[in-house]
């Protein structure tokens, strides 16, 4: 015992000291900080505790499962438990993270066995088990109520049991409620829009969606966004890129898919992980973690820092990411990214792993913003319609600059041409890939693999052209975006 007082009392300045760092969002600081003491007392539950707070908060959850079960080891407690199977539930291991709620042995009316409660809810809905869910739902109420987060489960079965009515009416009874924090108001709001809209009703549905966006804070400063993509096509040209230093990994595995959110990202990442060759990771915040640690390490903003680095700083960064790959335990030889803002790390990750590959999908522009208004995208970009067309217009702009500088490593995918013409378009993505046509990517939709984004109902459909043209049933309001892109529409 006295040595853990004493583990603890060494530690308080590093704990404030990383917590601080955390709290200034010096994430990559924390990183390094709490990482030096790693080295100096790998046995120190406490660190380890530390260290998965930093991943948590870089969204790293297999960083996070990899920190809580050593510190399981070393100190088993309650809260450690609890975010080793949150930390399974974030990665997707659905199976896993059931099978270890139903193992513990939590007292009844415990605070341990309600929170496991709730995340089992959570796990059933990705595995769209609905009929399990209810009792555990009335579970649920019996000890907090109808809280909103209890209220948003009761409408997340309605609508899957397809009882649009019902979920409408009391969306609308509780959106009434004054004191709903801002969260749960974007939530319920935004998945009563998709219920009017789902039902036909889209006056309703569109003006549902603009009180949401209105109610919540604006926090993106749309000139410094195209500034900052301006300066990133300008830093990438092709003198810098022969320039530049690359590391010397030779891994083909790594694959990006780059698309705004609700533009196909999910479903074609269905379609290479189907094929026996291919593998999905969903969206890993990796490459943004490995540029902030490069920027930290050389001490120089991004991109400015790749001025700077060497192969032999390169290398290791490389190196974490194909380990990454091989914690999630995703097998394949082709294992895709897609996640969200990839188009400003495409440099980035051109010199870090020189043998990967990037498909962009790209969406009719006004179905695209559309189905992302409708959603709780969680981006500053992602409220209104004004600043949702300044981000599409910059990730075309993207888009065009990297097919133009490295045709070899890009592949323009468009989504209406891959829902119209299934084999043709899978066939040449694979291709691009270096993989054969195999016939279990045109069944995607029977793959078993868990998906963990918004996409997750669509892309167990066989594939359809329903979600093509949808705008048109919003042409009044969509007019500003109509106007932006009059040439791709």
């Amino acid at each position: 015992m006295p040595e853990k007082k004493n583990q603890t009392s060494h530690l308080n300045p590093t704990i404030e000291t990383v917590l601080g760092l955390l709290q200034s969002g010096q994430l990559a600081a924390a990183a390094a900080t709490i990482e030096q003491v790693r080295k100096q007392q790998p046995d120190n539950p406490i660190v380890h505790q530390l260290i998965a707070k930093v991943y948590g908060a870089r969204n790293d959850p297999v960083g996070v499962l990899v920190a809580v079960e050593t510190a399981l080891t070393k100190q088993p407690t309650e809260q450690l438990l609890f975010g080793r199977i949150h930390a399974l539930y974030s990665l997707g291991r659905l199976d896993e993270a059931l099978a270890e709620i139903d193992k513990v042995n939590a007292p009844s009316g415990s605070i341990l066995l309600h929170n496991l409660n709730g995340l089992k809810v959570m796990c059933l809905q990705r595995h769209g088990k609905i009929d399990e869910i209810s009792p555990i739902v009335a579970d649920l109420i019996a000890v907090e109520g109808r809280t909103p987060r209890i209220i948003a489960f009761e409408l997340e079965l309605l609508r899957r049991q397809g009882h649009y009515e019902k979920a409408i009416d009391e969306s609308e009874k509780v959106l009434a409620i004054n004191n709903l924090n801002q969260k749960d108001r974007e939530k319920i709001g935004l998945g009563l829009a998709r219920m009017q809209d789902h039902i036909g009703e889209y006056e309703k549905a569109f003006a549902t969606a603009e009180v949401v966006s209105n109610s919540t804070p604006r926090a993106f400063d749309s000139d410094l966004y195209i500034k900052k993509a301006d300066e990133l096509m300008s830093f990438f040209d092709c003198n810098t890129l022969k320039n530049l230093a690359y590391s010397n990994s030779k891994s083909s595995r790594p694959i990006f898919i780059i698309g705004m959110p609700r533009s196909g990202t999910s479903m074609l990442e269905q379609i290479i992980a189907s094929h026996p060759q291919g593998g999905g990771l969903g969206e890993r915040q990796d490459p943004f973690i490995l540029a902030e640690d490069l920027s930290y390490q050389l001490n120089q903003p991004f991109p400015m820092a790749l001025t700077d680095a060497r192969s032999d700083i390169l290398d290791p960064l490389a190196d974490r990411y194909l380990d990454m790959i091989k914690a999630t335990g995703v097998a394949g030889d082709r294992i895709v990214n897609k996640a969200l803002g990839l188009d400003l790390m495409v440099g980035f990750l051109t010199v870090l792993l020189p043998n990967s590959r990037f498909i962009w999908i790209r969406r009719n522009p006004a179905d695209n913003l559309l189905s992302i208004f409708l959603h709780p995208v969680y981006k500053p970009w992602a409220w209104r319609l004004e600043d949702l067309i300044v981000v599409r217009q910059a990730h075309d702009s993207f888009c065009s600059h990297w097919l133009e500088k490295v045709p070899s490593r890009h592949l323009d995918v468009s989504y209406e041409s891959l829902t119209k013409n299934q084999t043709a378009e899978t066939n040449r993505v694979l291709a691009f890939l270096g993989l054969e046509p195999n016939p279990n990517t045109l069944s995607f939709h029977e793959s078993t693999r868990t998906v963990m984004t918004p996409s997750a109902e669509q892309v167990r459909r066989p594939m359809h052209t329903e979600a093509v043209d949808r705008w048109t049933n919003y042409k009044r309001q969509l007019k500003p975006v109509l106007q932006a892109f009059d040439a791709l529409l």
